[in-house]
């Protein structure tokens, strides 16, 4: 047998959505929806990036002042497609610029974990996000892929599986061009 169904909750249960509930579950009646506190969004946003050369393409300059001016400008390339954002606007900033001396191919899969292990060298408090450039490419699967990122993973820290899930890997040759993919990467954070 059907039964008349209605279209609308009553007042109260529209106010207080879900804690109805979970306020059953807990014993816990509240009178009043909670309301996280929130901060106004500042007019510039400042994303802080840790970049991580790859040690290839580290080796693939002749000298350090090479590697800075080319790293200098293709940040400031990928900065300029992120400047048409407005309300608010971005500017990207480098906490640094890090430099392993282990290959890509050692370190691909864990190195969210690597930074989380080294939290007391490399402050988490002092970035956003990390982003590891490198030539390498995987043979597999996603041999054709330019780029991967974790989505939504600025600021994160995962105190229980002890890793730092706020990165992107670029594929990039030493001609730093491609700074679309890194742009498109940072998007995803």
């Amino acid at each position: 047998m059907l039964g008349k169904v209605k279209n609308e909750p009553p007042e109260e249960e529209i106010g207080l959505g879900i804690w109805n509930s979970i306020g059953t579950w807990f014993g816990y009646e509240p009178t009043e929806r909670p309301v996280r506190p929130h901060a106004p969004t500042p007019d510039v946003i400042y994303p802080e990036i840790l970049v991580i050369i790859d040690y290839e393409l580290y080796a693939s300059f002749d000298t350090l002042n090479e590697l800075v001016s080319r790293l200098y400008a293709f940040w400031e390339g990928v900065d300029k497609l992120y400047a048409p954002l407005s309300n608010p606007k971005f500017k990207l900033s480098i906490a640094g610029v890090l430099v392993p001396t282990v290959y890509y191919t050692d370190v691909k899969s864990s190195m969210d974990s690597w930074l989380y292990k080294y939290k007391d060298t490399f402050s988490e408090d002092t970035y956003d996000v990390f982003i590891v450039m490198t030539p390498s490419r995987d043979n597999g699967l996603f041999s054709t892929t330019i780029g991967l990122s974790t989505l939504g993973g600025v600021c994160n820290v995962d105190n229980f599986t002890q890793r730092l899930s706020r990165g992107a890997i670029i594929f990039e040759t030493p001609d730093f061009k491609d700074t679309l993919t890194a742009a498109h990467e940072l998007g995803h954070l």
